[in-house]
C-alpha cells in the first residue's frame, strides 16, 4: 500500500510519468492505481491543468514524484 491516500494535498516535484502537471504544481489525489509489485501511482488533480481542453486525464504521476504538504 502507498503512503499517500486519496484527497492528500501534495506538491510535484518531479515529472518522469509524462504527467500534464507541473513540478512546483499543488494537487489533490483523486485516484490510486495499486501495482502487483506494492507500488503505487497516483492521479493528480491540479486545477486547470488540462490535455486537448480536458482536465483530470494524462496526469498520474508515482510515488517518488510527490510529497505530502
Amino acid at each position: 500500500m502507498g503512503k499517500f491516500k486519496i484527497s492528500d494535498q501534495v506538491k510535484i516535484l518531479k515529472n518522469e510519468s509524462d504527467s500534464i502537471n507541473h513540478v512546483g504544481d499543488i494537487g489533490t489525489i483523486v485516484d490510486i492505481d495499486q501495482k502487483p509489485n506494492g507500488q503505487s501511482s497516483y492521479k493528480v488533480y491540479v486545477k486547470g491543468r488540462t490535455y486537448d481542453g480536458v482536465e483530470n486525464i494524462s496526469n498520474w504521476s508515482e510515488e517518488s514524484e510527490i510529497e505530502l504538504i
